[in-house]
């Protein structure tokens, strides 16, 4: 049997060609059936409708493109990557029909996951859960791997800021130091009974004014004779200031060489002053000499601090920086943004929906909401109904009495009340959970075959008021059939819709069907225990 498989499957392919008709046949697109290995129906069905949802095709074979720049051949295998390896693989298969074995991710997936790590029957439900959340982890956790490395980075470049600014700060104290030490301050009223104004900080070029007018006054002949120097009262105030002037750029410049030794004063604490070389030598000192006072500190820079702080054996630690510096900033902004944007990846912006849990309590009246995030629905089935039907059910207003009474909040005590659950925000992708097996007294599951009709196209009515996107209306794209009497006993197929054809996956077979055979997986009209073909997994794509 297995010598005549490779000739069953290429009369398959063929015939499956002619179906299309070679000029009806989509371009760049390709059918490919998947090898069971023993009991993988359940994988390769649900792969196959995730194949053909075109988004996440689409993020998938993108994701992809991005591992290899960022690894190249090194890469780390995962689930992911070996998902990413199979639609790849389809995606550029020369031949337009053909069957492909996925070897290689049915045994990553029994490596990461011993449940499905045998060879009993799987739920499908069950694994697609699985899938979804485990390539949602990934992409999370290299996420966060990559905001850490982008905050190590940022962190690096703060450092260098950060001794740039000291270094700038020293050099700026520095010259500070040389222009700010003789600082010209307001001149006090009071004199030393000589008519000479005194303060206890005066001002070097002030005072050396007030010093030539005394000299001038006692010798007329000062500076060589010539009484020019100070004028009369009409002239005084423009030799004065002019001298003034000039004394205080000479000073500002740092320059005490250019000043007479006869006009250099050195000014202390008690308003004392002297006229000779050696103030003159202590003055230059002082200017040369950079000062580290806490008011120059403190000025140098508003984001960061003068200097570094010191440990117990009074070595430098580390940089003091203000916790409102400029520096800190893209740090905090990319952590808050990281913190705000971690659980979100391209799984949940395909998959992820919005419940809002309502409860009214009946006593208050008060009304209290929560909000419930949804990769799936999973709703109740009942017999010779819709998925409308269903979705409605699932939506009914629920009471809360008896041992199961609401706590609320306003009332302090625990009362009646009434519950129900609308869907607030609508995926792109909403997948349908059909619930069809059931525990029965004996504690064993049994399947609910009922006809539960989908539609071709569907519009949600459970919406809450504030819903975004109420309107919004979604087209069938693929549905996950079981075949079978129970959940351990049958079998997985696969229906989905590509360019307006609707094709059926079964393992390795890949057919073509008419729109109307759908209705043949509805499930079964009356209440009987027998094999059925019925829809368990619904895919809707929301129409652009």
């Amino acid at each position: 049997m297995k010598g005549c498989l490779p000739s069953i499957m290429g009369a398959n392919a063929s015939a499956l060609v002619k179906d299309i008709g070679p000029e009806q046949f989509p371009p760049n697109e390709h059918y490919f059936g998947f090898i069971n290995f023993g009991n993988t129906c359940y994988c390769n069905s649900v792969l196959q409708a995730l194949f053909f949802c075109p988004p996440f095709r689409e993020k998938v074979l993108q994701y992809r493109q991005q591992l290899n720049g960022k690894h190249g051949g090194n890469k780390k295998e995962t689930l992911l990557s070996c998902l990413c390896d199979l639609f790849h693989s389809i995606t550029t298969q020369k031949k337009k029909v053909g069957v492909i074995q996925p070897k290689k991710f049915v045994a990553k997936l029994r490596k990461e996951n011993e449940q499905f790590d045998n060879y009993l029957q799987h739920d499908a439900h069950e694994f697609i859960n699985y899938l979804l959340n485990y390539i949602a982890d990934v992409l999370k956790a290299e996420k966060k791997a990559q905001l850490e490395k982008q905050r190590l980075h940022q962190s690096k470049l703060d450092d260098k800021h950060s001794i740039g600014e000291v270094r700038k700060d020293r050099k700026s104290m520095f010259s500070r130091g040389r222009k700010d030490k003789i600082k010209p301050e307001k001149q006090d009223s009071s004199n030393d009974g000589n008519g000479v104004p005194l303060t206890n900080r005066i001002g070097a070029s002030s005072f050396l004014t007030s010093l030539k007018l005394k000299a001038h006054s006692e010798n007329p002949n000062l500076d060589g004779g010539n009484a020019s120097t100070v004028s009369s009262s009409s002239g005084t105030g423009s030799s004065i200031n002019q001298e003034e002037t000039n004394s205080t750029k000479i000073l500002a410049n740092g320059t005490p060489d250019s000043i007479p030794n006869s006009e250099l004063c050195i000014v202390n604490e008690n308003s004392e002053y002297s006229s000779s070389s050696s103030a003159k030598s202590s003055l230059t000192s002082s200017l040369q000499r950079p000062t580290r006072n806490t008011e120059s500190s403190s000025s140098s820079s508003p984001l960061i601090k003068w200097g570094r702080k010191k440990n117990q054996n009074g070595d430098c630690a580390s940089l003091e920086t203000d916790e409102n510096s400029h520096a800190s900033y893209p740090y905090d902004r990319m952590r808050s943004m990281g913190d705000n944007d971690s659980t979100s990846t391209w799984v949940h912006e395909i998959f992820q929906g919005t419940l809002t849990n309502e409860t009214r309590c009946l006593t208050c009246e008060t009304v209290s909401s929560k909000d419930e995030d949804f990769l799936d629905l999973s709703v109740d089935v009942e017999q010779n109904t819709s998925i409308s039907h269903c979705l409605r059910g699932f939506s009914n207003t629920e009471t809360l009495s008896g041992e199961h009474k609401y706590d609320c909040e306003v009332c302090c005590s625990k009362q009646e009340a009434e519950k129900r659950m609308r869907v607030k925000k609508l995926p792109v992708i909403l997948a349908l959970h059909l619930k069809r097996f059931k525990m029965d007294s004996l504690q064993r599951y049994t399947k609910l075959s009922y006809r539960v009709v989908f539609p071709f196209e569907l519009r949600l009515f459970n919406t809450s008021d504030d819903a975004t996107n109420a309107e919004r209306l979604y087209d069938l794209i693929a549905v996950v059939v079981h075949c079978g009497s129970g959940p351990s006993r049958g079998h997985y197929i696969t229906i989905v819709k590509s360019h307006g054809l609707w094709l059926l996956f079964d393992d390795d077979i890949v057919e073509k069907i008419e729109p109307n055979t759908i209705e043949d997986f509805y499930g079964l009209s009356a209440d009987i225990q027998k094999n059925s073909e019925s829809g368990y997994i619904l895919f809707y794509q929301c129409k652009e």
